[in-house]
């Protein structure tokens, strides 16, 4: 087993081509580290118990749920004072996702299920089973009638298993064939009609929720932990061993920006409401914001400290906690607040004071081209 597959193996626990050419060789680039401020101070500290793996944004803004291994949190953002706790049980590490009405909390577990609460009264209303692995990823269609699950097979390092449920009779409505495990994390685009994941052998695929076809897979990572679209569905971000920005109508690959050494994955990403700004969070604790239309760093909020840790850690340490590592990030839907998942806790930054409107980077990079809006 490669030490790539297997550094995937144990942190991932968060995370139409045909006819087309896909490019095979990624876009050069070299940023410069032009950030307007560099580690400034973050605005809140959220505690948990373990490594926080989910962060989600309701849609008002005004609550974040927030998931480590034991239970999922809601937090007032205004107050930064947590509101409820739901726990199932010892179920394992919980990435989650809030529909897009904010009345459905979803969360993978690691027993192999999926659950489904209701956010108004913290009460748990079905356990979708299917799954024979952990459920790493989960994903609400914009619509609110599907869920997408992603997770482990049965033999890990081999088939990674991707599902599509029906969330009016909550039964699987589909199942995604071909993705490697472990598997990154998965992302409708804002139409609904087509679910993105990638997987460690760098594939990226885009799967018609519809007709339940896959169109060619977009090449170029040596591994893809997440994805997000943007909001107008015209750029598609894919984060591994760096950041790239595609255009997913056509294949085609417009920037490549990195995200850290050599050693380093993108395991969170987070998109603005405009497109233009990616914040990326990786396993070495980098967490950085882009400017996409300049593909240079507005901010950096947190360097990497310790080239010398240990990429791979053991599963079974994961609930100790990792202080630096940074498993998920999100942003508020004013795009106001960035959250972060680092090690046991969750950071909160104010981006309206860290980015002021009239602030930008200026330098273009080698082979990036700007999205035309």
């Amino acid at each position: 087993m490669s030490l790539r597959l297997l550094l995937l193996g144990c942190l991932l626990i968060v995370t139409g081509c045909a006819g087309r050419t896909v490019p095979t060789e990624p876009v050069a680039a070299e940023p410069p580290d032009t950030a307007i401020e560099s580690e400034p101070p973050e605005s809140a500290t959220l505690p948990h118990s373990n490594s926080v793996v989910g962060l989600a944004f309701t849609p008002d803004g005004g609550t974040l749920v927030t998931s480590d291994n034991d239970s999922i949190r809601l937090w007032d953002v205004a107050s930064r004072r947590e509101t409820a706790t739901l726990k199932n049980g010892k179920s394992g590490a919980k990435p989650v996702a809030v529909s897009r009405d904010g009345k459905l909390i979803a969360a993978g577990n690691w027993d192999a299920t999926v659950r489904l609460w209701d956010r108004a009264t913290g009460m748990e209303l079905a356990t979708l089973t299917g799954h024979t692995g952990p459920v790493l990823t989960v994903a609400f269609s914009p619509d609110g009638s599907l869920l997408a699950s992603g997770g482990r097979g049965k033999q890990w390092g081999g088939a990674a298993e991707v599902k599509l449920w029906n969330l009016r009779d909550r039964t699987e409505a589909g199942a995604l064939p071909g993705v490697a495990d472990p598997l990154g994390r998965l992302a409708f685009s804002p139409d609904g009609k087509t679910l993105a994941v990638g997987d460690v052998r760098g594939n990226l695929f885009l799967w018609d929720a519809a007709s339940k076809k896959v169109t060619s897979p977009l090449k170029g990572q040596r591994s893809v932990s997440c994805v997000v679209w943007s909001p107008d569905g015209s750029r598609l971000v894919s984060g591994g061993s760096d950041l790239r920005v595609w255009e997913p109508a056509t294949g085609k690959l417009l920037a490549t920006l990195p995200v850290g050494d050599a050693t380093d994955d993108c395991f969170g990403l987070a998109i603005s409401r405009d497109g233009k700004l990616v914040a990326s969070g990786t396993h070495r604790g980098n967490l950085k914001v882009w400017d996409l239309t300049t593909g240079t760093a507005r901010l950096v909020l947190r360097r990497a400290h310790s080239p010398e840790a240990p990429v791979v850690r053991p599963i079974g340490e994961l609930s100790k906690g990792t202080a630096g590592y940074v498993y998920c990030v999100a942003l508020s839907p004013d795009d106001a607040v960035l959250a972060a998942g680092v090690g046991p806790t969750v950071r909160l930054w104010d981006l309206k004071t860290l980015l002021p409107a009239n602030a930008a980077a200026e330098k273009q990079p080698k082979g990036a081209e700007p999205e035309s809006r």
